[in-house]
Protein backbone atom coordinates (compact mmCIF):
# COMPACT_ATOMS: atom_id res chain seq x y z
CA UNK A 1 0.00 0.00 0.00
CA UNK A 2 1.45 3.37 -1.01
CA UNK A 3 1.96 6.02 1.68
CA UNK A 4 -0.85 8.16 0.29
CA UNK A 5 -3.22 5.19 0.80
CA UNK A 6 -2.37 4.76 4.49
CA UNK A 7 -4.82 6.01 7.08
CA UNK A 8 -3.01 6.61 10.37
CA UNK A 9 -4.95 6.25 13.61
CA UNK A 10 -7.57 3.89 12.15
CA UNK A 11 -7.99 0.17 12.89
CA UNK A 12 -10.42 -1.91 10.87
CA UNK A 13 -12.35 -4.85 12.35
CA UNK A 14 -14.19 -7.43 10.28
CA UNK A 15 -17.94 -7.37 10.98
CA UNK A 16 -19.01 -9.93 8.38
CA UNK A 17 -18.04 -11.46 5.08
CA UNK A 18 -19.84 -13.64 2.57
CA UNK A 19 -19.67 -14.72 -1.01
CA UNK A 20 -22.66 -14.93 -3.32
CA UNK A 21 -23.46 -15.24 -7.00
CA UNK A 22 -24.66 -12.10 -8.72
CA UNK A 23 -25.59 -12.47 -12.40
CA UNK A 24 -23.65 -15.72 -12.56
CA UNK A 25 -20.47 -14.19 -11.13
CA UNK A 26 -19.06 -14.91 -7.68
CA UNK A 27 -18.95 -11.72 -5.61
CA UNK A 28 -17.54 -11.22 -2.12
CA UNK A 29 -19.09 -8.81 0.34
CA UNK A 30 -17.05 -7.63 3.30
CA UNK A 31 -18.31 -5.34 6.06
CA UNK A 32 -15.81 -3.56 8.27
CA UNK A 33 -16.03 -1.44 11.38
CA UNK A 34 -13.44 1.26 11.81
CA UNK A 35 -12.02 2.15 15.20
CA UNK A 36 -10.81 5.73 14.88
CA UNK A 37 -8.26 6.82 17.49
CA UNK A 38 -8.23 10.40 16.21
CA UNK A 39 -11.64 11.90 15.40
CA UNK A 40 -9.94 14.48 13.20
CA UNK A 41 -9.22 11.53 10.88
CA UNK A 42 -12.94 10.78 10.35
CA UNK A 43 -13.34 13.00 7.25
CA UNK A 44 -10.02 11.73 5.85
CA UNK A 45 -11.17 8.15 6.43
CA UNK A 46 -14.49 8.68 4.64
CA UNK A 47 -12.75 10.43 1.73
CA UNK A 48 -10.10 7.70 1.33
CA UNK A 49 -12.58 4.83 1.60
CA UNK A 50 -14.89 6.26 -1.05
CA UNK A 51 -13.53 4.65 -4.21
CA UNK A 52 -10.56 2.98 -2.51
CA UNK A 53 -9.21 0.29 -4.82
CA UNK A 54 -7.97 -2.98 -3.40
CA UNK A 55 -6.17 -5.08 -5.95
CA UNK A 56 -6.41 -8.82 -6.28
CA UNK A 57 -3.29 -10.65 -7.38
CA UNK A 58 -4.75 -10.93 -10.91
CA UNK A 59 -5.32 -7.15 -11.02
CA UNK A 60 -1.78 -6.56 -9.82
CA UNK A 61 -0.35 -8.94 -12.42
CA UNK A 62 -2.40 -7.22 -15.13
CA UNK A 63 -1.08 -3.83 -14.06
CA UNK A 64 2.49 -5.14 -13.97
CA UNK A 65 2.02 -6.65 -17.43
CA UNK A 66 0.58 -3.37 -18.74
CA UNK A 67 3.52 -1.41 -17.32
CA UNK A 68 6.00 -3.90 -18.74
CA UNK A 69 4.25 -3.74 -22.12
CA UNK A 70 4.43 0.08 -22.07
CA UNK A 71 8.11 -0.06 -21.09
CA UNK A 72 8.75 -2.60 -23.82
CA UNK A 73 7.02 -0.41 -26.42
CA UNK A 74 9.12 2.53 -25.29
CA UNK A 75 12.29 0.45 -25.50
CA UNK A 76 11.32 -0.88 -28.94
CA UNK A 77 10.83 2.69 -30.09
CA UNK A 78 14.25 3.67 -28.73
CA UNK A 79 15.86 0.64 -30.39
CA UNK A 80 14.20 1.56 -33.70
CA UNK A 81 15.47 5.13 -33.42
CA UNK A 82 18.97 3.92 -32.58
CA UNK A 83 18.94 1.50 -35.51
CA UNK A 84 17.88 4.31 -37.86
CA UNK A 85 20.61 6.56 -36.44
CA UNK A 86 23.23 3.81 -36.78
CA UNK A 87 22.09 3.03 -40.32
CA UNK A 88 22.37 6.70 -41.30
CA UNK A 89 25.75 6.96 -39.56
CA UNK A 90 26.94 3.81 -41.33
CA UNK A 91 25.88 5.21 -44.71
CA UNK A 92 27.70 8.46 -43.97
CA UNK A 93 30.79 6.54 -42.88
CA UNK A 94 30.68 4.40 -46.01
CA UNK A 95 30.47 7.56 -48.14
CA UNK A 96 33.45 9.06 -46.33
CA UNK A 97 35.46 5.85 -46.74
CA UNK A 98 34.57 5.76 -50.43
CA UNK A 99 35.69 9.37 -50.88
CA UNK A 100 38.89 8.65 -48.95
CA UNK A 101 39.63 5.65 -51.19
CA UNK A 102 39.04 7.74 -54.31
CA UNK A 103 41.34 10.45 -52.94
CA UNK A 104 43.96 7.82 -52.16
CA UNK A 105 43.85 6.62 -55.79
CA UNK A 106 44.19 10.22 -57.01
CA UNK A 107 47.18 10.76 -54.72
CA UNK A 108 48.78 7.53 -55.92
CA UNK A 109 48.42 8.72 -59.53
CA UNK A 110 49.90 12.11 -58.61
CA UNK A 111 52.74 10.37 -56.80
CA UNK A 112 53.40 8.16 -59.82
CA UNK A 113 53.44 11.23 -62.10
CA UNK A 114 55.85 13.00 -59.74
CA UNK A 115 58.15 9.96 -59.62
CA UNK A 116 58.19 9.91 -63.44
CA UNK A 117 59.13 13.60 -63.45
CA UNK A 118 61.89 12.94 -60.90
CA UNK A 119 63.20 10.17 -63.14
CA UNK A 120 63.11 12.55 -66.15
CA UNK A 121 64.93 15.24 -64.14
CA UNK A 122 67.61 12.75 -63.10
CA UNK A 123 68.11 11.78 -66.76
CA UNK A 124 68.36 15.48 -67.73
CA UNK A 125 70.81 16.12 -64.85
CA UNK A 126 73.07 13.29 -66.05
CA UNK A 127 72.91 14.59 -69.61
CA UNK A 128 73.87 18.07 -68.38
CA UNK A 129 76.77 16.62 -66.38
CA UNK A 130 77.94 14.71 -69.48
CA UNK A 131 77.70 17.89 -71.61
CA UNK A 132 79.58 19.86 -68.96
CA UNK A 133 82.45 17.32 -69.01
CA UNK A 134 82.70 17.30 -72.78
Amino acid sequence: MANEDRIPGVVFHLESSETKKVKGQLVAEVKLNAHINDLDMFDVLVEKLDGLKVYASDDFQTQVNDLLREDNEGLESEVKSLKEYLHASNETLEQKVSLALEREKELQKENQTLMQRVDQLEVLERELQNLARA
